[in-house]
């Protein structure tokens, strides 16, 4: 059968209506198979890790707290996913204390949403013991009150709190931190107020645990018509490693403004740094503290609420007394040393306690230079070039002013 296709075509141009009718249902059609292809790309929003299977008695930090993703869904569930629509995770099940990489999991509740990529894919973590301690409760003041006005007592309930969390973490926090923001107060107020424990850069630790997790503060507002500038006092308990001392303390700035009622401040003529434990710290460093506010008294207005301190550690001097060895230089292949007077040459010298103590008299020489020397008696005025000494070890002085040198021939 011969199709006559000018035929039909005339008879579709003649009949618009199947033609419209074409159009209209591939475009439904394309429109269905377009909502139909998934769309791939990064999701927004960073995802929070979280830990599960921990071990009794352990605790988990890391550094990475997020993660991001890459993931393909059809646009109609794109519009339907939120940061609750993913797990992101790492699993600690059978671990012990100790630091590891683990791969961080993810999961999604809304289906047909594929995990393409997952930056980072692993994450270091290291288990600690849980470890607590009691430590009180002080204040950190921000702002201001009213014109003329300032905090005077503050009085918190508990004045002592628990702190847990990693041991590493623990061992080196004193004190809890309650921060007071004022905006204008005139009246006596009470707050609630979460707590948080800072590190020796003056930064908040993370993965504390406070129990109570808030404290109330009784906060008294009073007049504060006095001003007076005092110094600052840091305050630093335990020493430094064996061997060691501070020959250096900067505090920055080492005075500060405050106001109150004269008969509070007029007794103030140092305000005192949070205490800082130095016990064992054999390096120099440097630290943030705050300042500890007495009640009844404020920083004046722009006044900082904590100093920088530099601390310079050195070595102990240490002084002993050694008898030099003497030792002749340059002597003529011909002659020989009779002897010297006196015959011993004793030196007080000095150097860090760690150096004295393995130190001995061998290690200790006074050099005689004999260059173009012949037989006879000679007489040296002594100095300290002449002397040589282990490195980190000085000459503080010598009984001898002279040495007498006698010289024969072999």
């Amino acid at each position: 059968m011969k199709i006559n296709f000018k035929k039909i075509k005339k008879s579709i141009i003649s009949n618009p209506i199947p033609k419209i009718l074409a159009i209209i249902f591939a475009t439904v059609l394309w429109i269905f198979v377009a909502a139909s292809q998934s769309s791939t790309g990064k999701f927004p929003s960073k995802i929070q890790i979280i830990t599960v299977n921990t071990p009794n008695g352990l605790i988990a930090s890391y550094d990475q707290k997020t993660v991001e993703l890459e993931i393909s869904a059809e646009p109609s569930l794109w519009q339907k996913l939120s940061t609750n629509s993913f797990t992101t995770y790492v699993d600690l099940g059978g671990l012990q204390v100790g630091t590891y990489e683990l791969d961080v999991n993810v999961t999604c509740n809304v289906a047909d949403v594929q995990i393409l990529n997952k930056k980072p894919a692993k994450i270091f973590v290291q288990l600690e013991e849980i470890a607590r301690k009691k430590v009180p409760v002080i204040q950190k003041v921000e702002g201001n009150a009213a014109e003329g006005m300032v905090a005077g007592s503050i009085v918190f309930d508990p004045s002592e709190i628990e702190v847990s969390g990693p041991k590493s973490q623990i061992e080196n926090i004193s004190n809890a931190i309650a921060e007071i923001r004022l905006n204008g107060e005139s009246a006596n107020f009470e707050k609630d107020l979460s707590l948080i424990a800072l590190d020796n850069n003056g930064n908040e630790i993370s993965d504390l645990s406070f129990s109570p997790s808030k404290v109330n503060a009784k906060v008294s507002i009073i007049k504060g018509v006095n001003n007076k500038t005092v110094g600052v006092k840091v305050n630093l308990s335990g020493g430094p490693a064996e061997g060691y001392y501070i020959s250096q303390l900067i505090t920055t700035p080492n005075t500060v403004n405050i106001t109150g009622q004269s008969s509070i401040i007029g007794n103030i003529n140092f305000i005192e740094t949070q205490s800082f434990d130095i016990s064992g710290i054999s390096n120099s460093f440097e630290r943030e503290l705050l300042l500890k506010i007495p009640d009844g008294v404020a920083l004046q207005r722009g006044e900082p609420n904590r100093v920088k301190i530099s601390v310079t550690l050195a070595n102990q001097s240490l002084s002993r007394v050694f008898s030099a060895q003497i030792k002749p230089k340059n002597l003529d292949a011909t002659l020989r040393v009779n002897s010297y007077t006196p015959s011993e040459v004793k030196v007080t010298v000095s150097g860090a306690e760690s150096t004295i103590s393995g130190l001995s008299s061998s290690d200790i020489s006074l050099e005689i230079d004999l260059t173009g020397k012949t037989a006879g008696t000679f007489s040296y005025d002594l100095s300290s070039t002449m002397f040589k000494l282990p490195p980190g070890v000085t000459l503080v002085t010598t009984v001898l002013a002279s040495l007498q040198v006698v010289l024969s021939l072999k």
